[in-house]
């Protein structure tokens, strides 16, 4: 079984820029506005697809990223955190 790591938010946004030099793809916030944090969506998106840490991790790291613009952004956070959460422990998540 391989080891996942347990990367800060500066290695997932790596991570991230990593994948897309390599040109993979992602829709960003799917069926979701942007809300100016596509960024966190794109490296979420990466995250679920390629699994260099846990799907939680992943999670945990899209709401870090959203807080890190502005704590305002805090209920948007919420809101999308429980929305992954929801989809994946729902079965709706298939990354």
């Amino acid at each position: 079984m391989r080891k996942l790591k347990n990367m800060d938010l500066q290695e997932a946004m790596e991570f991230t820029q990593q994948k897309l030099d390599e040109g993979h793809k992602t829709d960003g916030c799917t069926y979701a506005p942007d809300l100016g944090i596509k960024k966190f969506c794109v490296m979420h998106d990466m995250l679920r697809r390629f699994k260099p840490v846990s799907a939680f991790r992943a999670d945990n790291l899209f709401f870090q990223g959203i807080i890190s613009k502005s704590i305002l952004y805090l209920p948007i956070a919420i809101i999308y955190w429980v929305a992954v959460r929801g989809s994946y422990l729902l079965g709706f998540y298939t990354n």
